[in-house]
């Protein structure tokens, strides 16, 4: 009876200890008197929760959250320059109402730079963010080869020397290629296990949201949602990341998205109007203004040169708000498909709403049914993908 009473009052203490809330204490050696510390969120690092100072090498948050969350303890070394990723430090923190202690040099702090957090940057005292720093270090050795892999792509599509016909011998960046897309799928699988494995955890609640998924199908939203436990699913947070994934417009396998445009005479035509029946097409969203966008018009031009008799069109569909810097565009460029231009202005045009789409470049392949088979129909994406349909 005495044993029973007294882990009675042990899960009462330890209740009444979450109900404060949650504490962050950084202890600091080497460095940073005085400079600013943020505690944001993860992804734009814009949404300043708290923030204090480094004192006597040290600081403290606290707060309190409904349930856990990411965020990201964020110090601008040189404050004169925020955007600067080589002194911004950014160091993820899943934070439970418990108290949590950060024992760091500060010369090791990690920056936006830093591929892995150092083994002397130590944060105790939550099991929810230790569960984090245990997912983080099994995906680490996986997300170092996926940039080098892309590195390594890049180099050999973009930089690769001329054969004697004037045109890239881009093998080498197929090869890459299909290494780095078998390594986005063993992300995908150890993210997907992980879940799995932590059905109940708020951090598999959060790695389900960073899944790349569209690329996959919209059947696979049901197969993620399905290995969280039933309380998770169930959750604010849970309900709300069902409700994003089946937002997102455009996944692989769904129709494309029909909507109107303006020609180069500023009338008005449809997608349906221009997407031919039988016919794999490119729809590439694009701006004049924009540096990898016009990078990629060459590589378009080999494409369409290659793959147009056999069936392969393109619509380019530009977002520019100047229409005059568009149409200048199109005459230095030369490019031999059809050119249309939003109806809207930049990204609040309605194809970057209706594509969901937030950055250009952004390119879908559709195919003779009308159904989007590549959302990433791009560089030598989009040449494997017509490689593939061509080259038989």
């Amino acid at each position: 009876m005495k044993i029973i009473y007294v882990l009675v009052v042990l899960v009462l203490s330890v209740n009444e200890c979450r109900a404060d809330g949650f504490k962050i204490k950084g202890r600091i050696v080497g460095g940073g008197e005085g400079v600013k510390v943020f505690l944001t969120d993860l992804s734009q690092y814009r949404h300043i929760y708290d923030s204090t100072v480094i004192k006597n090498g040290e600081f403290e948050f606290s707060g309190r959250v409904d349930t856990p969350e990411m965020r990201c303890i964020t110090i601008h070394k040189n404050d004169d320059k925020r955007g600067d990723w080589k002194s911004t430090v950014k160091l993820p923190v899943f934070v439970d109402n418990s108290s949590m202690m950060l024992e760091a040099p500060y010369d090791s702090l990690p920056t936006k730079i830093t591929k892995t957090v150092p083994a002397c940057v130590k944060i105790t005292g939550s099991p929810t963010n230790d569960l984090y720093v245990s997912y983080d270090k099994g995906l680490e050795p996986l997300s170092t080869l996926n940039s080098e892999l892309f590195e390594k792509y890049r180099v050999a599509y973009y930089y690769a020397k001329a054969d004697d016909l004037g045109r890239k011998n881009r093998q080498p960046a197929y090869d890459a290629l299909e290494e780095l897309e078998n390594c986005k799928d063993e992300i995908y699988r150890y993210k997907v296990n992980f879940i799995k494995e932590n059905p109940d955890s708020p951090v598999a609640l959060y790695v389900a949201g960073t899944l790349s998924i569209t690329k996959y199908g919209r059947g696979e939203i049901e197969k993620v949602l399905s290995l969280l436990s039933g309380a998770s699913r169930n959750s604010a947070k849970g309900k709300a990341l069902a409700e994003r994934l089946n937002n997102i417009p455009v996944y692989v396998g769904d129709q494309y998205l029909d909507i109107e445009m303006l020609d180069k005479e500023s009338k008005e035509i449809r997608l349906s109007d221009v997407i031919k029946p039988g016919k794999y097409t490119l729809l590439e969203i694009w701006a004049s203004w924009c540096g990898p966008c016009r990078g990629d018009i060459p590589h378009l031009k080999d494409a369409y040169s290659a793959y147009h008799a056999k069936g392969f069109d393109i619509v380019s569909v530009s977002i520019d708000a100047d229409k005059g810097q568009w149409k200048k565009a199109l005459e230095q460029e030369q490019m031999p498909w059809l050119q249309v231009c939003d109806k809207g202005e930049g990204f609040d045009g309605f194809i970057v709403k209706k594509y969901g789409i937030s950055g250009v470049p952004s390119s879908f392949l559709i195919d003779p049914q009308g159904k989007i088979v590549l959302t990433n129909a791009r560089g030598g994406w989009l040449d494997t993908k017509l490689k593939e349909l061509f080259e038989k």
